[in-house]
């Protein structure tokens, strides 16, 4: 069975039947699937495909394009070709490798522990000469302790509590500032260094107001509009008499 449609411009009928909408589905498929080839990855190759396919298929059969196999047949044909979609984007972009990998020139180095390291996980965090990277440990090593990179695999390093003295050391061959020390703080004296860096030696918390940071060989309270974990290096935006005010760098 045929079935026509009549589509009236102005005096003059058009008569489409079940053929001339398989013919229009598969140049519109075509269409779409020259598009895709033009600029790959905006997924239209999935519609593209599905119109293709029913078209060539009502072409052959055009009786069949308005029962109930067409929906059938376009769900059918839009799962594989949506599987077969995605296998192709992975193929043609692989997932590339992190912008940035630990080379093995980071073993021996020093850092300052950002986030708590605890054994067997990877949420620990270290900062070394400015970057923060994923760190595990043998045992647990709070916050702003200073660490010795033992190991490196990928982006993370593996690393173990040192002292001071040893931080003081290394760091001083690195042209690095020394470890973070928690001194009793003292209350800024004027506005002048506003703009400077500093390094969080204890959490800064909103509404806490126990945060410090240290600035040269001094050490102020701080407050900051979000948390500042122990080591991350801030900058300082404004300063009075009972403290500092700062944000991360």
């Amino acid at each position: 069975m045929i079935v026509h449609f009549i589509i009236v411009e102005r005096d003059n009928p058009v008569m489409i039947d079940e053929m001339m909408i398989a013919i229009i589905m598969l140049i519109i498929g075509i269409i779409l699937l020259l598009a895709e080839a033009a600029a790959p990855g905006n997924f239209i190759i999935v519609p593209a495909t599905m119109l293709t396919i029913l078209g060539i298929v009502f072409i052959f059969i055009p009786d069949q394009l308005l029962t109930i196999y067409t929906p059938i047949l376009a769900v059918i044909i839009l799962i594989v070709a949506a599987v077969l979609a995605i296998q192709l984007y992975k193929r043609m972009s692989p997932v590339a490798p992190p912008e940035t990998l630990v080379g093995t020139s980071l073993v021996g180095r020093v850092g300052v522990v950002t986030t708590m390291i605890t054994p067997s996980t990877m949420l620990g965090k270290v900062r070394v000469n400015g970057e923060v990277w994923s760190a595990e440990a043998s045992s647990n090593i709070p916050a702003g302790t200073p660490v010795k990179i033992i190991a490196s695999e990928g982006v993370h390093v593996t690393v173990e509590e040192i002292s001071q003295e040893e931080y003081n050391k290394y760091s001083s061959q690195e042209a690095k500032a020394p470890a973070p020390k928690i001194e009793e703080a003292k209350p800024a004296k004027s506005k002048k260094g506003e703009g400077e860096t500093a390094i969080v030696i204890t959490l800064i918390s909103p509404g806490l107001g126990t945060g410090k940071v240290k600035i040269g060989d001094e050490v102020f309270n701080a407050t900051a509009d979000c948390n500042i974990y122990a080591g991350t290096e801030v900058r300082v935006i404004s300063k009075d008499a009972n403290g500092v005010r700062v944000e991360e760098i």
